[in-house]
């Protein structure tokens, strides 16, 4: 489980492992560091990258996000489809869990940034 957590850190945070053409600038990206979250289930947010579309909208680490879009997540691979699947400038609603209460963000989605 935790290699796939460090999956989801290359492309979700950095995107540094699908750099391969520029179809990537139409690719969804949210800057956040993400693991798998059992309890409550979800993917805990680890890290954020400072100014990405996730920390610009509020969220936080250490919040769960339960669900984007009222869709729940079985799988790292189904939750990174979803981002990668929206474009640049489209929302999503995330529902997170933070300090035991539920709470709903909206994150506007940018473009998977350049590797420095």
């Amino acid at each position: 489980m935790m290699r796939m957590g460090l999956l989801i850190v290359a492309v979700v945070f950095t995107g540094q492992m699908c750099r391969s053409s520029s179809i990537d600038d139409q690719k969804g990206f949210v800057g956040m560091k993400i693991v798998l979250s059992e309890d409550p289930k979800g993917f805990k947010v680890e890290g954020l990258l400072d100014g990405g579309p996730a920390d610009k909208a509020g969220v936080k680490a250490e919040d769960v996000v339960t669900k984007m879009d009222k869709k729940e997540f079985d799988s790292v691979d189904d939750f990174i489809a979803y981002i990668r699947g929206k474009k640049p400038g489209d929302k999503v609603t995330m529902t997170i869990i933070r300090e035991k209460k539920e709470k709903q963000i909206e994150v506007t989605i940018d473009k998977v940034p350049n590797p420095s």
